[in-house]
């Protein structure tokens, strides 16, 4: 039976293999790049709000 997660991959001529889609490193790594890109979305909102800031303080 075919889950949504797995793709069916051919071995050999003929015969084919259930695998999973994404292994457990694949998966780490996404998980990793993700928490850097959310950190960085942060890290630029927070600047973007500290800079608008101190442009309206010097008005």
């Amino acid at each position: 039976m075919l889950h949504d997660d797995d793709v069916m991959v051919e071995v050999s001529p003929g015969y084919h293999r259930e695998v999973p889609r994404f292994d457990d490193s694949e998966l780490a790594l996404f998980a990793i790049a993700a928490l850097i890109c959310i950190v960085g979305l942060a890290l630029s909102l927070s600047y973007l709000a500290v800079g608008l800031h101190a442009q309206l303080r010097r008005r």
